[in-house]
């Protein structure tokens, strides 16, 4: 049982440069009703996006850095999404509101892009820098100082 509980603390964050697939320019509505075009959005910035749902703690703990993160890097070319496995648009822009994000939640309601990367573990984090290349793929929590040392990264890139 003290194998198993290590594992699983082990696993509770893991990080590679690269993706196990290049990114792929999606468009998903966001929680006005807006589509929202990742090819537009990215042109010339880093890109940071977070896939998660509503039931995740650690989606919400990321998402939370995120929000603290984005008037200071919004103006040094980095764009954030929070991408939503859920469909409850009212509940969504409560967490949203409770959680100080000031930038766009789009839906994926299919799932698409959680299926395009594969996805079985929340949250999954992606930075891209400004060739939209990944240049960090994260799987699970992290700290803000850890997301803030990848953007950082990102923007030198």
């Amino acid at each position: 049982m003290k194998r198993l509980i290590f594992v699983l603390a082990c696993l509770t964050s893991l990080s590679w440069a690269d993706a196990p697939r290049p990114f792929v320019d999606f468009a998903f509505e966001n929680l006005d009703g807006k589509i929202i075009e990742s090819d537009v959005l990215r042109k010339d910035k880093v890109l940071v996006y977070k896939i998660g749902q509503l039931s995740c703690p650690s989606c919400t703990i990321v998402l939370g850095h995120m929000g603290k993160m984005y008037q200071e890097y919004s103006k040094k070319g980095v764009a954030f999404l929070d991408i939503s496995l859920d469909e409850d648009v009212s509940a969504l822009k409560e967490h949203a509101a409770k959680h100080g994000v000031r930038f766009d939640t789009l839906m994926d309601r299919d799932a698409d892009l959680a299926g395009y990367f594969g996805v079985s573990l929340l949250p999954v984090l992606v930075v891209t820098n400004r060739a939209g290349k990944i240049v960090n793929y994260v799987v699970g929590e992290m700290d803000e100082d850890e997301l803030r040392k990848m953007v950082d990264r990102a923007l030198m890139d």
